[in-house]
Formats: structure tokens, C-alpha cells, sequence
């Protein structure tokens, strides 16, 4: 594993222990809400490096 991947790793495991945190009392709050799809946002950025997906074909415009 690449240090860009144990980084883009150690940030995705972040993200997770900040939405437990987060959620301990649940998603009654919407601030809370908004923090959780945050972080599951970046998770997703994080998570699928373009390089992995070059094979793919192109989105048409």
C-alpha cells in the first residue's frame, strides 16, 4: 500500500470515528445530520481515486 493510500485509509477511518461520535445521541439534530453527510462525503471523495476508475468509459457531457 502506497503512503497516498494508507493516508486516503487513515482519513476514511476518521471520518468513521467522527460519525460515531456524532451519533452517540442519534440524528435528531439537523446540525448533526449535516455533519454525518458530511463526512460520508468525504468518505466517498476519499474512497474512489480516479486512477482506480480510469478503465471505466468517460460520463458523455
Amino acid at each position: 500500500m502506497s503512503r497516498d493510500d494508507q493516508t486516503r485509509v487513515q482519513d476514511i477511518l476518521n471520518a468513521i470515528a467522527a460519525i460515531r461520535e456524532y451519533t452517540e445521541d442519534g440524528l435528531k439534530q439537523g446540525m448533526v445530520f449535516d455533519a454525518v453527510r458530511m463526512r460520508l462525503v468525504e468518505i466517498g471523495g476519499r474512497g474512489c481515486p480516479a486512477r482506480r476508475h480510469s478503465h471505466l468509459p468517460k460520463t458523455p457531457s
